[in-house]
């Protein structure tokens, strides 16, 4: 089993690499983490959906198109997308998708590309819609997010983004027990978070985050298993916490 405490170096992140962050939970802290292990680079972070606003002073922000298209690049993270006028007085600013191709035309200027490609409303489980995640054609490899410690919970409108859709991905009813199996149908089912046309010509990874004991280890274990028994959809599995910053490769 490879560890590693940065998570570029057990990802193999490489110079090219245009990433597509898909699921649940964790998926803007893998994005940061990445951008700033590789910040010696040009690295490009944007959403194909929605991001929240980072007002980190290592990041330079382009918020509109055109400060977007006139930015030039330099080494170090950028973040460019549209900001969206906060829906509730002292909620989070978020910034949009800039349009895929004006997107696409950008991303051959940086070193590595980094997409938040799905939302989740803060939840950690998620039903997929016909339409998401959304996934640009030109991305090179993919990384689903998931929390482990999230696992064993009753499947209600409390922790389920578009409940409706995850019972029927999942099988389960509602107030059934999300198990393993259960996070197996989200990632890799028919109407799932890596659906099989995304999976094409594409690395994947399933990156299983807030790893904290053994049982968590365990329970990574178990769905890598049961992924590469019955979709083999998957090319990497790595398990860990963006907290403490370690990561294992299973």
């Amino acid at each position: 089993m490879n560890t590693a405490s940065k998570l570029s170096e057990i990802l193999n992140i490489e110079i090219g690499d245009k990433i597509a962050v898909v699921g649940c939970n964790g998926k803007t802290s893998v994005i940061e983490i990445l951008a700033f292990e590789n910040i010696n680079k040009k690295v490009l972070i944007s959403p194909t959906t929605k991001i929240f606003f980072m007002a980190q002073k290592d990041i330079i922000v382009c918020t509109t198109e055109e400060s977007c298209r006139m930015h030039y690049p330099v080494k170090g993270v950028q973040c460019f997308g549209i900001l969206q006028k906060a829906v509730e007085v002292g909620a989070s600013q978020k910034l949009s998708a800039l349009p895929l191709t004006l997107l696409e035309s950008l991303a051959k200027s940086y070193d590595i590309v980094l997409m938040e490609a799905d939302g989740s409303g803060g939840l950690p489980f998620k039903g997929y819609k016909d339409y998401e995640p959304v996934i640009p054609s030109f991305s090179s490899r993919s990384i689903a997010v998931i929390n482990l410690q999230a696992l064993y919970q009753p499947a209600t409108k409390l922790c389920v983004h578009n409940l409706p859709e995850f019972l029927l991905q999942t099988g389960l009813q509602e107030n059934d027990i999300i198990d393993e199996y259960a996070i197996v149908a989200m990632v890799c089912g028919k109407s799932s978070m890596l659906k099989s046309e995304f999976l094409r010509n594409k690395h994947s990874t399933l990156l299983m985050n807030g790893a904290v004991d053994e049982q968590h280890f365990s329970a990574a274990k178990q769905i890598a298993n049961i992924i590469r028994m019955q979709y083999l959809a998957i090319d990497t599995f790595v398990v860990g916490c963006t907290r403490n910053r370690t990561w294992r490769k299973i």
